[in-house]
Protein backbone atom coordinates (compact mmCIF):
# COMPACT_ATOMS: atom_id res chain seq x y z
CA UNK A 1 0.00 0.00 0.00
CA UNK A 2 1.90 3.14 -0.94
CA UNK A 3 1.19 6.34 1.34
CA UNK A 4 2.67 9.75 2.29
CA UNK A 5 4.97 8.14 4.58
CA UNK A 6 6.18 4.82 2.62
CA UNK A 7 5.14 1.77 1.28
CA UNK A 8 3.43 0.09 3.96
CA UNK A 9 3.11 -3.41 3.90
CA UNK A 10 0.85 -4.10 6.68
CA UNK A 11 -2.28 -1.64 6.65
CA UNK A 12 -3.61 -2.63 9.79
CA UNK A 13 -0.53 -1.12 11.16
CA UNK A 14 -1.03 2.42 9.36
CA UNK A 15 -2.86 4.36 12.58
CA UNK A 16 0.32 3.44 14.82
CA UNK A 17 2.97 4.65 12.27
CA UNK A 18 0.30 8.19 11.35
CA UNK A 19 0.53 8.51 15.48
CA UNK A 20 3.91 7.78 15.75
CA UNK A 21 4.88 10.49 12.87
CA UNK A 22 2.58 13.08 14.24
CA UNK A 23 4.33 12.80 17.96
CA UNK A 24 7.79 13.15 16.12
CA UNK A 25 6.60 16.05 14.14
CA UNK A 26 5.16 17.97 17.49
CA UNK A 27 9.11 17.13 18.70
CA UNK A 28 10.64 18.49 16.44
CA UNK A 29 8.70 21.91 16.15
CA UNK A 30 9.26 21.82 19.79
CA UNK A 31 12.75 21.48 19.69
CA UNK A 32 12.70 24.22 16.66
CA UNK A 33 10.99 26.61 19.21
CA UNK A 34 13.55 26.02 21.92
CA UNK A 35 16.46 26.32 19.37
CA UNK A 36 15.12 29.76 18.39
CA UNK A 37 14.72 30.44 21.68
CA UNK A 38 18.14 29.68 22.71
CA UNK A 39 18.96 31.49 20.02
CA UNK A 40 17.71 34.59 21.31
CA UNK A 41 18.45 34.10 24.53
CA UNK A 42 22.15 33.80 23.53
CA UNK A 43 22.04 36.89 21.61
CA UNK A 44 21.26 39.17 25.00
CA UNK A 45 23.57 37.21 27.24
CA UNK A 46 21.25 34.79 28.51
CA UNK A 47 22.04 30.94 27.04
CA UNK A 48 22.22 29.26 30.09
CA UNK A 49 18.53 29.35 30.98
CA UNK A 50 17.89 28.12 27.34
CA UNK A 51 20.28 25.40 28.00
CA UNK A 52 18.77 24.60 30.63
CA UNK A 53 15.41 24.96 30.10
CA UNK A 54 16.27 22.68 26.92
CA UNK A 55 18.03 20.29 29.05
CA UNK A 56 14.99 19.91 31.18
CA UNK A 57 12.56 19.34 28.35
CA UNK A 58 14.76 16.44 26.89
CA UNK A 59 14.80 14.58 30.09
CA UNK A 60 11.17 15.18 30.42
CA UNK A 61 10.82 13.65 27.10
CA UNK A 62 13.15 11.12 27.17
CA UNK A 63 13.04 9.58 30.52
CA UNK A 64 9.46 7.88 31.84
CA UNK A 65 8.54 7.90 34.96
CA UNK A 66 6.47 4.51 35.48
CA UNK A 67 7.37 0.95 35.05
CA UNK A 68 6.36 -0.26 31.16
CA UNK A 69 7.30 -3.59 31.41
CA UNK A 70 8.91 -6.31 34.38
CA UNK A 71 11.52 -9.17 33.05
CA UNK A 72 10.12 -12.17 35.35
CA UNK A 73 12.66 -14.90 36.62
CA UNK A 74 10.97 -17.22 34.44
CA UNK A 75 11.58 -15.34 31.29
CA UNK A 76 8.75 -13.51 30.44
CA UNK A 77 7.81 -9.96 29.92
CA UNK A 78 5.04 -8.45 31.98
CA UNK A 79 3.51 -5.69 30.08
CA UNK A 80 -0.56 -5.43 31.14
CA UNK A 81 -0.88 -3.09 34.38
CA UNK A 82 -2.87 -6.05 36.26
CA UNK A 83 0.20 -8.65 36.20
CA UNK A 84 2.53 -5.91 37.00
CA UNK A 85 1.10 -5.42 40.36
CA UNK A 86 0.50 -8.37 40.91
CA UNK A 87 4.11 -9.61 40.40
CA UNK A 88 5.00 -6.90 43.08
CA UNK A 89 2.38 -7.90 45.29
CA UNK A 90 4.04 -11.54 45.30
CA UNK A 91 7.43 -10.43 45.44
CA UNK A 92 6.71 -8.12 48.39
CA UNK A 93 4.95 -10.41 49.76
CA UNK A 94 7.79 -12.96 50.00
CA UNK A 95 10.19 -10.06 50.79
CA UNK A 96 8.02 -9.13 54.27
CA UNK A 97 5.92 -12.65 55.17
CA UNK A 98 8.92 -13.47 57.41
CA UNK A 99 7.78 -15.51 60.84
CA UNK A 100 7.68 -12.75 63.08
CA UNK A 101 6.95 -15.28 66.51
CA UNK A 102 10.20 -16.90 67.34
CA UNK A 103 10.37 -19.69 69.58
CA UNK A 104 11.40 -19.28 73.00
CA UNK A 105 14.22 -21.47 72.21
CA UNK A 106 15.44 -19.35 69.71
CA UNK A 107 15.10 -16.24 71.93
CA UNK A 108 17.23 -17.72 74.58
CA UNK A 109 19.95 -18.53 71.90
CA UNK A 110 20.44 -15.23 70.29
CA UNK A 111 22.70 -13.64 73.05
CA UNK A 112 24.87 -16.52 72.57
CA UNK A 113 25.72 -15.91 68.88
CA UNK A 114 26.52 -12.11 69.60
CA UNK A 115 30.72 -12.08 70.31
CA UNK A 116 31.77 -10.61 73.84
CA UNK A 117 33.32 -7.31 73.69
CA UNK A 118 36.58 -7.02 76.07
CA UNK A 119 34.87 -3.90 77.87
CA UNK A 120 38.15 -3.46 80.64
CA UNK A 121 40.58 -3.88 78.15
CA UNK A 122 38.68 -0.97 75.60
CA UNK A 123 38.64 1.43 78.53
CA UNK A 124 42.04 0.96 79.62
CA UNK A 125 43.53 1.72 75.69
CA UNK A 126 41.32 4.66 75.80
CA UNK A 127 42.19 5.86 79.14
CA UNK A 128 45.94 6.04 78.47
CA UNK A 129 47.88 8.77 76.89
CA UNK A 130 48.21 8.75 73.07
CA UNK A 131 51.15 6.66 71.13
CA UNK A 132 53.61 8.34 69.66
CA UNK A 133 52.69 7.24 66.20
CA UNK A 134 49.23 7.69 66.69
CA UNK A 135 50.20 11.66 67.01
CA UNK A 136 52.38 11.86 63.63
CA UNK A 137 49.37 9.64 61.73
CA UNK A 138 46.54 12.39 63.30
CA UNK A 139 49.19 15.32 62.33
CA UNK A 140 50.27 14.19 58.71
CA UNK A 141 46.51 13.47 57.86
CA UNK A 142 45.59 17.29 58.41
CA UNK A 143 44.69 19.01 55.35
CA UNK A 144 46.49 21.75 54.09
CA UNK A 145 45.43 25.25 54.16
CA UNK A 146 43.04 24.86 56.81
CA UNK A 147 43.56 25.54 61.11
CA UNK A 148 43.04 22.64 62.90
CA UNK A 149 42.27 24.15 66.56
CA UNK A 150 41.55 27.31 68.11
CA UNK A 151 45.09 28.82 68.02
CA UNK A 152 44.64 29.08 64.12
CA UNK A 153 47.90 27.30 63.32
CA UNK A 154 47.73 26.14 59.94
CA UNK A 155 48.37 22.42 59.30
CA UNK A 156 51.67 23.41 57.41
CA UNK A 157 52.89 24.72 60.38
CA UNK A 158 52.28 21.90 62.33
CA UNK A 159 53.57 19.53 60.25
CA UNK A 160 56.99 21.44 59.90
CA UNK A 161 57.19 21.61 64.00
CA UNK A 162 56.65 17.57 64.03
CA UNK A 163 59.80 17.47 62.75
CA UNK A 164 61.65 19.85 64.91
Amino acid sequence: MQHELGVIQNPDALPQLQAVHKTYSELIDRLRGLNYTAHAANKHGKAHRARALLARLIRQETSPRAVLSIHMQTGELLYTQDSRHAAFHTHHRALYDADLHPSLNEIELFPADIPALHYVEQCSELDGPPLLAEIEEAIQSLANGKAPGPDGLPAEFCKHIRFI
